[in-house]
């Protein structure tokens, strides 16, 4: 639905700043959208597409809407609006949204204010209830009180661009025309070949399709990841094309800093990795006999090995983390609860049962004692002993592999 209204609009000097900031502003239901110095007639023919996203960091995740608007296709226009979660008009409207799918729009031009409806499709729809549903779980991991929205909206602001969340190659109105252009093609092709094709994608998707529906999150996930992985790797061709020491220094220097002398040993074929995959920018290697732009070229030598030795050497996520933070491909971190020091009960478990560590914890730790409203170990019935019990042993063991201590302690003790 569209709609001209030939009138100035006045807003409030909070909505002037989000239009800076944003490229829009959202109040009422209705996202205003800065369209000034642009023709005012687009706004009503613009292109829109509309996307959920989440971004998590130490401060907390952050829910956006974000938005790309075309008047030309090669040339478009984004903007968003981040969504606090702790505003209750924000999260009413979030809910919303994920059940109708409908987007109102106003669009502030020079020459007045033009209305848009758009719709969300059931896919995408679907997505944004995943990606709230996400959002909101991580935000119930954080303490009460800590949740710090400005914190992370300034954090996201530093690392993340908007079109990756809008990035795609296909466009709808392109697949019709590629699906009208196949119709004709394939009218000339006999019937059995096209029975034969039938064969083989039902085929297919007969074997994939119950994987699908099985780790369809992980295979999201990772589609949706991948691309900037991509990125960053193109990215340090990019820049270090020409100073193949300087990538190797970049690599090396965010590994001493981020992993333990024994994790380092771990990945000892972490020489031959950097070699290998500094000779990606070696010019001088490149031959027109060696270049073949038809082949797929095979993964630098060792680096098979490196990401196995990875995968058994007990490298703490604690050290995979800060190194991906130190080479930008972290965002700041996920959100959760501060991380308890285990170290007295550690020690404690090398002369005392789960049990007794367990005892002592509750009774030394007033803070842990007040979630059971202030009992003692002895008073909890046995399904709160027992989870507290796996509760502790979990600390224990998260503190041993982020300290590189043995684990199990000790000698192999009784199950409790």
């Amino acid at each position: 639905m569209i709609g001209a209204q030939r009138k100035a609009v006045r807003i409030t000097s909070t909505h002037k700043l989000n239009l800076e900031r944003f490229g829009c502003t959202f109040g009422g239901g209705i996202f205003s959208i800065n369209w000034k110095g642009k023709r005012s007639s687009q706004a009503t023919t613009a292109g829109i597409f509309a996307c959920l996203g989440r971004v998590d960091t130490n401060s907390g995740p952050i829910v956006l809407l974000a938005f790309e608007i075309s008047a030309i296709r090669p040339l478009p226009s984004y903007c968003y609006f981040p969504f606090d979660l702790n505003n209750p008009v924000h999260r009413t409207y979030l809910s919303r949204l994920t059940k109708q799918g409908e987007l109102k729009f106003r669009f502030l031009t020079n020459r007045g204010i033009y209305t848009r409806n758009h719709r969300l499709t059931p896919y995408l729809c679907l997505r944004a209830t995943e990606v709230l549903a996400e959002a909101v779980r991580l935000l119930g991991t954080i303490e009460k009180g800590k949740y710090n929205f400005d914190g992370a909206l300034s954090l996201m602001e530093r690392h993340v661009r908007i079109p990756e969340f809008l990035n795609r190659l296909l466009l709808e109105d392109t697949v019709g025309e590629i699906s009208q252009r196949i119709s004709e093609a394939v009218k000339t092709v006999p019937t059995e070949d096209r029975e034969f094709a039938t064969a083989i994608v039902n085929q297919v998707a007969g074997a994939f399709t119950p994987y699908y529906r099985n780790n369809r999150k992980t295979i999201l996930e990772y589609l949706h990841n991948a691309p900037r992985g991509f990125a960053y790797i193109n990215d340090l061709h990019r820049i270090f094309v020409d100073n193949p020491a300087g990538l190797t220094e970049f690599l090396r220097d965010g590994l001493a800093a981020s992993f333990t002398r024994k994790e380092l040993e771990a990945i000892s074929e972490l020489g031959v990795f950097i070699l290998s995959f500094s000779s990606l920018f070696r010019q001088d290697e490149l031959t027109p006999q060696s270049e073949s732009l038809a082949k797929v070229p095979e993964l630098p030598f060792g680096l098979a090995d490196l990401v196995h030795s990875m995968k058994i050497s007990g490298i703490s996520k604690d050290s995979g983390f800060r190194f991906l933070k130190l080479i930008g491909l972290e965002v700041g971190g996920r959100p959760g609860r501060p991380t308890k020091d285990y170290s007295r009960e550690y020690e404690l478990k090398k002369s005392l049962s789960w049990t007794n560590v367990t005892r002592q914890r509750l009774q030394d730790n007033l803070e842990l004692r007040d979630e059971f409203d202030g009992r003692y170990f002895d008073s909890l019935n046995f399904e709160e002993q027992e989870n507290l019990k796996n509760r502790i042993r979990e600390g224990v063991r998260s503190y041993a592999e982020r300290t590189g201590r043995p684990y199990p302690i000790g000698s192999e003790d009784e199950p409790d």
